[in-house]
């Protein structure tokens, strides 16, 4: 967090002092999907190409942005919470598909009766408190 840039939107990230930017790649990485459908649409993700730092894993890129080895990346607002006064937040991407995570009991569970309790608290108010807690949202 020693970083001295103000970043506040997408297209800071075009700047001159912004040198290297960590994106999970996006052949393999479902963050690094997300981050180039949204930077496509804003019409970036070629300009900022060349200063992209391709990672294997959403968290590499935490760790890159943690380290201070690039001046910006690419993580779920989860990976935040990980890296709690390591990293800050200059934006909330949107711009592309939502992120979403089916639950379902499954038909053959040994204890669909406790798969159940399980989705029914997961929805529930305290469930999805805990959920918020550690930088989910509900869509």
């Amino acid at each position: 967090m020693d970083s001295k840039l103000t970043l506040s939107g997408l297209k800071d990230l075009t700047e001159a002092a912004v040198k290297r930017v960590a994106v999970g790649n996006p052949a393999t990485v479902p963050a690094g999907r997300y981050a180039q459908e949204a930077l496509t649409r804003a019409d970036l993700w070629d300009k900022l190409s060349p200063r992209f730092v391709l990672a294997e894993t959403v968290r590499q890129v935490l760790d890159y942005v943690k380290r201070g080895e690039v001046d910006a990346g690419f993580v779920y607002a989860s990976d935040v919470v990980v890296a709690e006064g390591q990293v800050k937040v200059a934006q909330t991407v949107t711009g592309h598909a939502p992120i979403v995570f089916p639950m379902a009991v499954a038909t053959a569970a040994a204890s669909k009766d406790l798969a159940r309790d399980y989705l029914a608290f997961v929805m529930s108010p305290a469930g999805q408190e805990i959920f918020q807690r550690f930088g989910f949202s509900r869509p």
